[in-house]
């Protein structure tokens, strides 16, 4: 009886959880949106700054880097978001890392869909074959020098699987 209770309480806390995943991607874009509006109509002269930076960092308490990567990510994905809503379920930090890999929307969308996907360690390895080094999960010698395993679903450790017979 008590195991049901914790599997609920965990999954209502997952739940809970990619909600926020989903809430913070949805702002994080709206900034995106604000920023891009704020920067482009110039209004941040309106506060006496003396460039959009240091609006940004006075006003936001955003760095540089931070209010580019808003804009950039509202610029980039927004509308294959709109197309499908989904993809709302990535982290924000990921949108980010991804920047500089998605040119054109064909493109982008696959890599928003693999960044939806991916567990922390895929991501991260499919990020460094993107930068053009090899990952760690990489291998890259002819198949017959390989053998086949199998992963265990609890501790993630691997088998070699034996014939019998």
């Amino acid at each position: 009886m008590q195991v049901v209770k914790a599997d609920q309480k965990l999954n209502q806390i997952i739940s809970e959880i990619n909600q926020c995943v989903v809430g913070g991607a949805k702002y994080f874009l709206r900034i995106g949106q604000l920023m891009k509006t704020v920067r482009d109509e110039s209004l941040w002269q309106l506060s006496g700054a003396v460039t959009f930076q240091e609006w940004a960092e006075r006003e936001i308490k955003f760095r540089r880097s931070h209010a580019y990567s808003c804009i950039a990510c509202f610029e980039k994905y927004q509308h294959l978001i709109e197309a499908d809503p989904m993809l709302l379920n990535i982290e924000q930090s990921r949108l980010v890392k991804l920047l500089p890999f998605a040119n054109g929307d064909e493109r982008t969308e696959e890599l928003l869909h693999m960044a939806k996907e991916a567990d922390a360690k895929g991501f991260e390895n499919n990020l460094k074959e993107l930068r053009g080094t090899k990952a760690p999960d990489t291998c890259e010698h002819p198949i017959e020098e390989q053998e086949e395993c199998q992963k265990c679903k609890r501790c993630g450790i691997f088998h070699k699987i034996t014939d019998v017979g």
